[in-house]
């Protein structure tokens, strides 16, 4: 069978302009790409006292919290196009639940990343981790800020132990980093 370039060219482009159009199926589908990549860093923390707190594990920590932070900033640039009219009011109550879980979820992780930055400081990425984690503070606000927006607010407690435990991590790597 023979297509044309421009043929593949008009598939690919309406496929890439359905697959990034924002929906209630879309967010779910963040949410849970956003919980893959969190498991991603879960696993590398974990495996640091197993191998070893040394180049390899915190160059793991590193790459595995920079896909999370990427993989939100993507997402949100897609995102901002949702309306708020394209939630029905139990798309509204399921997504507010999965916002909660998500923020809980997401302070537990960060809180984690945040405890291993006194014993990896003597390595260079260190400091790299502390600065994605601020990046990853703006950019988590803004998806969930953009998400609760949506919803007619559904805030909880676990927004404020979020930012207080991004607070707190990267306090944690500001304390590691040398200043200039």
């Amino acid at each position: 069978m023979y297509f044309t370039k421009f043929a593949l060219l008009v598939v690919a482009l309406r496929v890439s302009i359905i697959s990034a159009a924002p929906s209630p199926e879309k967010t779910e589908d963040d949410f849970d790409e956003i919980g893959s990549l969190s498991t991603d860093v879960q696993r590398a923390i974990e495996r640091m006292p197993v191998l070893g707190y040394d180049a390899f594990s915190v160059h793991d920590l590193f790459s595995t919290t920079a896909d999370l932070v990427n993989g939100i900033s993507n997402m949100n640039k897609v995102n901002a196009d949702v309306q708020a009219e394209d939630f029905d009011d139990q798309e509204k109550t399921d997504i507010c639940r999965s916002v909660h879980g998500m923020r809980y979820t997401q302070g537990s992780l960060i809180k984690q990343v945040g405890d291993q930055a006194e014993r990896i400081s003597q390595f260079p990425l260190s400091p790299a981790i502390g600065r994605l984690l601020s990046i990853y503070d703006r950019e988590m606000a803004k998806f969930l800020d953009e998400v609760n927006s949506k919803l007619d607010d559904c805030s909880d407690a676990y927004k404020q132990r979020l930012e207080k435990n991004i607070k707190t991590a990267k306090a944690q790597y500001d304390a590691i980093t040398p200043k200039a």
